[in-house]
């Protein structure tokens, strides 16, 4: 323990530059993050731009404090000088670690309480999330570069290889942006094979797997091996991401909430602007068997069969379909030139999955006056705010977004609109600020007073599947006008 404790003095004073750097980073954005504004608001978009660069740098100034403290007795070579002290390399290794969390994650902890403190949540209440917050930032942040530090020579080896996973990444979004999606079908199905326990903490074993790799790196100083390993686990990774994904479409099962339905609705058109490079088909649907805010709808997969010649098949992806919701509701289909000239030729068949999520009302909310906030119990804070002529609903949610449906809607008026995503929250381990800022604007009808809004909660009840057959349709009849 004496020598840990020597080791983490020695690297706290060498490292006291990029330190002070991370931690004056951490320290602006406990000031200026309660000032942020979502819709950046005319007066202030200096402000909102500051925050947003500030926030990308404290992972990069972290990363570079990592660095320097791990290369301080780096593993690789040997001729470094502590390899011929008594040094514990399980000592070095905590050492380590032990900065990490005094020096990174408990200033960063500091932050989110001023944070959470400053915008009126009680960070006594929320203490045990922000504690699992940290970890859990310090397990997609910290380890990763941590790894790549013990298993350079320098910080010039650092950032090449930083830069270079960076440049692989970004040369496979196009082909991921491309891919078909198999989001309906993993919640309609899970596909994985493995126990249900290990999809749920599928992060916890990646952090454990790789601290054991550094105990054993740090132990056994087989840096060739251990590079090999890291370099065939990202090969793997970035494979992974560049095959499309072959999603099982699962059979239909009993129905459940068999009152819900959905159709073809031939009796309305769909206004649109069309899609650049692409013919666009417009289907317009209705769901039916409860009220229409009360459900959800993703496209998982659609076919078209004509007459002759094959079908033509693609799970849902933006580049391909898409499920457009609100008052104009359809399926909207992108065709390349020759697969429009082949399929409009004659009747076709339309063969469509959807998946329907099924909310229950929770709560309704006034929201009764301008400028000030209104407690919405469960999910945060909520203002009625306005920008030059436009006004927006403002919140602010603890920790992440809610999982809850919130739809606004007039005062005694059928629900308008939706405000926040629904059944797809976003994770609480990442996002760099503890409370999450977002406005919606309000779409309301002209003669209605922004004055008189009511927020519906709604939670998700269930996720279902519906089959929608469109036979002997003439997709030309149904083309989105430019």
């Amino acid at each position: 323990m004496k020598q840990l404790l020597a080791i983490l003095r020695k690297d706290a004073l060498r490292s006291r530059g990029p330190l002070a750097i991370a931690t004056a980073v951490a320290a602006a954005l406990a000031v200026l993050t309660p000032r942020y504004v979502p819709f950046y608001p005319h007066n202030q978009p200096s402000l909102n731009r500051a925050i947003d660069v500030l926030q990308l740098l404290l992972p990069l100034a972290w990363w570079a404090v990592i660095a320097h403290v791990v290369h301080g007795e780096p593993l690789a070579g040997d001729r470094q000088f502590w390899i011929t002290r008594p040094y514990s390399r399980l000592h070095l290794l905590g050492a380590k670690f032990l900065f990490c969390a005094a020096f990174l994650l408990a200033p960063f902890l500091l932050a989110d309480v001023a944070i959470v403190a400053s915008l009126g949540f009680s960070p006594v209440a929320l203490l045990p999330k922000l504690v699992l917050r940290q970890l859990t930032l310090g397990g997609a942040l910290l380890i990763p570069a941590f790894l790549v530090a013990a298993l350079t020579r320098s910080t010039r080896q650092f950032i090449l290889v930083l830069l270079g996973f960076a440049v692989a990444i970004t040369l496979l979004v196009p082909l991921v942006m491309r891919q078909p999606g198999n989001y309906v079908f993993d919640r309609l199905a899970p596909q994985s094979g493995l126990p249900a326990w290990i999809g749920d903490h599928t992060f916890v074993l990646w952090c454990a797997v790789t601290l054991g790799f550094l105990v054993w790196l740090y132990a056994s100083r087989r840096v060739a091996v251990a590079r090999g390993v890291t370099i065939a686990a990202a090969a793997v990774f970035l494979a992974s991401i560049a095959m499309p994904s072959r999603a099982f479409v699962p059979p239909p099962d009993a129905p459940r909430h068999p009152e819900i339905g959905v159709a073809f609705a031939p009796s309305r058109r769909v206004t649109t602007n069309g899609y650049p490079a692409k013919t666009q088909i417009d289907l317009p649907i209705d769901l039916t068997g409860r009220a229409r805010d009360l459900l959800d709808w993703e496209l998982g997969s659609i076919t078209i069969t004509p007459a002759d010649g094959p079908a033509w098949s693609s799970r849902w992806n933006y580049a391909v379909a898409t499920a457009r919701t609100g008052s104009e509701e359809a399926i909207e289909i992108y065709l390349d030139a020759p697969d429009y000239d082949r399929l409009t030729r004659g009747p076709v068949r339309v063969d469509a999955i959807l998946g329907v999520s099924v909310y229950a009302p929770v709560a309704t909310v006034p929201v009764p006056h301008m400028y000030e906030w209104t407690t919405v119990p469960g999910i945060g804070k909520v203002q009625l705010c306005q920008d030059v002529s436009t006004y927006y609903l403002w919140w602010r949610t603890p920790l992440g977004y809610p999982a809850e449906k919130l739809v606004y809607r007039p005062h005694g008026a059928t629900p308008l609109a939706q405000s926040s995503s629904s059944g797809h929250p976003t994770s609480e381990a990442f996002g760099i600020s503890p409370v999450k800022s977002w406005a919606t604007q309000l779409m309301l009808p002209p003669a209605t007073s922004a004055w008189a809004v009511e927020i519906d909660v709604e939670r998700e009840t269930d996720f279902i599947r519906r089959d929608l057959t469109i036979p002997n349709v003439r997709l030309s009849d149904w083309t989105a006008k430019p």
